[in-house]
């Protein structure tokens, strides 16, 4: 998606008036997580995502393809929420259906009422979605997300200094957090790390995409409002 689709997208797409999940709050938000009791527990460093808790009915956002399915491991299940040209897509974890099935594919509306529901699946400690935004890699559009930000992973390399003050800031162990970052990064391949996108160069299998080449994980909570 190049940036002029992209801006023409939100802009028939409006963030501000786009349901999602009413009344949800968050409990997580995009990048270096906060929490040391989380990592304790085996969670990523790198948050790619936002979490959220404690809202009613889940709506569609946008017009488009939606796909649900049982995946295990970490996720649990997987919700995709696919725009029509397909060129966009948001990936939300946990979640479960509200019939006794392994597998939803079909077409919504923007409002229409979604036949899942917030859960448990997956790692989790409670109730509640982990929502990430991909996008296909364009230079253009990744430099409108980075555009007076900083980086934190670029090309990657790691900014040490400032996953220091970030352990300083919230009272994490440097060492551990340094190395989880650095095995994170290998891992899943994460090459950007900014304010509010990331730079994957491969996804895993359940989690592929409709594009090839590199994907942009962008906040939801900042592009999308979700």
């Amino acid at each position: 998606m190049r940036l002029d689709d992209l801006t023409a997208w939100l802009s028939a797409n409006d963030p501000d008036h786009m349901p999602f999940w009413p009344g949800a709050g968050y409990t997580g938000g995009f990048g270096l997580r906060t929490s040391e009791a989380l990592l304790e527990l085996g969670a990523s460093p790198i948050h790619l995502g936002n979490d959220r808790a404690g809202g009613g009915q889940f709506t569609m956002p946008f017009d488009g393809r939606v796909e649900w399915s049982v995946v295990g491991g970490v996720a649990g299940t997987l919700l995709r929420l696919r725009s029509t040209d397909e060129r966009l897509e948001v990936q939300v974890f946990h979640t479960e259906a509200e019939t006794h099935i392994e597998h939803i594919s079909q077409f919504f509306r923007r409002g229409d009422p979604l036949p899942v529901t917030p859960g448990d699946a997956g790692l989790s400690s409670g109730d509640h979605t982990h929502t990430e935004v991909l996008l296909p890699y364009d230079a253009e559009v990744f430099g409108w997300l980075t555009a007076g930000t900083t980086a934190m992973i670029r090309e990657g390399l790691v900014d040490l200094w400032a996953i220091r003050l970030h352990c300083q800031e919230h009272d994490l162990p440097e060492c551990k957090v340094i190395a989880a970052v650095d095995e994170q990064i290998r891992t899943w391949q994460i090459a950007e790390l900014w304010e509010h996108v990331a730079v994957r160069r491969t996804l895993p299998a359940y989690r592929a995409v409709g594009w090839h080449g590199p994907t942009l994980l962008v906040d939801s909570r900042w592009l999308l409002r979700i």
